[in-house]
């Protein structure tokens, strides 16, 4: 009991703190690293929703199965008894598909694989000795983010002009018939040095285009999993509720802590003294 205390007191504490001395940034200047957000959950362009066990459509799922273990199977009394009290965890399953937080400066892309998510939208049904449960995250949820938050800027990102022009070429020069009847205009079956000086020119506009293109792609926003076993936290509650939460465990966790303490001393003592 004390050690289970010890463990939850350590482990509120920590999201605890986390959520109240880091501050909130905007994804738009976000800096590069572990940050905290707060927005609505959103859906990403041609990314499909997803489905659990409900089949309800939504951007993340984490469902279980759990079944009550009583009848002939049972090994004993004590045993069937549990077991027909309490509903056991038999399989369980979270959404890894990736959706997006949007705080109205711009959306950052979440990958879930790692994360410590917490719900507010929960669905529980019975069917015989099995229990269902299902958490959900929708859009326009509420989402509060803590992980390691990173940048794409293709504007930023080198593209090597005369690599790609030179690529370019080799594949033109790879496919001779397809070659000539491109670019040998006299029609003579070789490029004289005027069609050479033409593949060239149409070569390199092909790799500009290219290079705008590269430029012209969006800025795209990611969180992931952070490194160095840093906390990374998705919950559909807001900050204070959040840190509300983690304090709630953090005092239960105390409570048991003490508790186990003296309870294991008043044990000793007796044992001792009888």
């Amino acid at each position: 009991l004390s050690l289970t205390g010890f463990w939850m007191w350590q482990h509120g504490q920590r999201r605890a703190r986390l959520i109240e001395d880091i501050p909130t940034s905007r994804i738009a200047t976000a800096p590069q690293g572990y940050v905290e957000l707060f927005g609505q959950a959103a859906a990403l362009p041609d990314t499909p929703l997803v489905t659990g066990l409900s089949g309800t459509p939504c951007l993340w799922y984490r469902w279980e199965i759990a079944r009550r273990e009583s009848g002939p199977h049972s090994r004993d009394l004590i045993t069937a008894l549990m077991g027909s009290l309490f509903y056991w965890p038999e399989e369980s399953e979270s959404s890894q598909y990736c959706f997006g937080i949007d705080d109205g400066s711009g959306t950052a892309v979440l990958f879930p694989h790692g994360a410590e998510v917490i719900s507010t939208r929960r669905q529980v049904w019975h069917e015989g000795d099995a229990r269902y449960t299902e958490e959900r995250i929708m859009p326009g949820d509420p989402l509060y983010v803590l992980g390691d938050f990173s940048t794409h800027d293709p504007a930023r990102a080198s593209f090597d002009l005369m690599n790609e022009l030179s690529a370019q070429i080799s594949i033109w020069r790879a496919d001779q018939p397809a070659l000539l009847r491109r670019f040998d205009t006299n029609r003579n079956g070789v490029l004289d040095a005027e069609e050479w000086e033409e593949m060239h020119r149409e070569a390199l506009r092909s790799a500009r285009q290219k290079e705008a293109a590269h430029h012209a792609q969006p800025v795209v926003h990611r969180i992931l999993l952070p490194e160095h076993g840093r906390q990374y936290l998705l919950s559909s509650r807001a900050p204070d509720q959040l840190a509300g939460h983690y304090r709630f465990w953090r005092g239960l966790g105390l409570g048991f802590f003490l508790g186990g303490g003296i309870l294991a001393i008043w044990m000793s003592s007796h044992l001792l003294l009888g």
